[in-house]
């Protein structure tokens, strides 16, 4: 007679049925004390591991191919440099513009900019918000940081009031993280 019970490769039993010995000791999988990016306790090594993480950055711009060019490159260039991040570590870029701004592509800008040469780019308008800033660029970086690395978001010239926390001189912005949380 066959048994109807399945079983995980394990040997574990699937929702508290016996194993296949008889005992009725269904063991739980093994639960971690504290997440961290490696899934093991923390240790200088674990916090030397890059983990998936999403830069965020926006910028002012008149609606003129060569404003909303510089401003892309700017911005770009500056959460590369406050972020100490290669452009290999970038996994992908995505840009939105408000509405009013409509007389370059920020992606195809950056390209003639001679950056991210090997990085999937990605530009969208963005809804229309009634009393939303007016001639944003803003961008979205995932990209690869050592875990022990908080990230730095960016927001320059005039989109520093869309994020006031985020948008603090660098030195006042560190001193008030928490690195802490990226030590976990």
């Amino acid at each position: 007679m066959m048994s109807h019970k399945k079983k995980h490769k394990g040997g574990r039993a699937f929702r508290g049925q016996s194993p296949s010995d008889g005992s009725r000791n269904v063991r739980a999988p093994l639960r971690r004390s504290r997440k961290t990016v490696c899934g093991y306790p923390p240790t200088s090594a674990c916090r030397a591991v890059p983990r998936l993480v999403a830069l965020r950055g926006a910028a002012q711009a008149e609606n003129t191919a060569s404003d909303i060019a510089a401003q892309t490159a700017a911005l770009y260039a500056e959460i590369l440099d406050k972020n100490d991040l290669a452009e290999t570590d970038i996994v992908s870029v995505i840009f939105s513009l408000t509405p009013d701004l409509d007389a370059q592509n920020p992606a195809a800008a950056l390209r003639k900019a001679g950056f991210a040469a090997q990085t999937p780019l990605f530009a969208l308008q963005e809804a229309f918000i009634q009393g939303g800033m007016p001639r944003v660029i803003r961008v979205l970086i995932h990209c690869f940081l050592p875990a022990s690395v908080p990230p730095r978001h960016i927001f320059r010239n005039g989109a520093e009031a869309l994020r006031p926390d985020w948008a603090l001189p660098n030195t006042a912005a560190e001193a008030s993280l928490d690195k802490s949380i990226f030590l976990q």
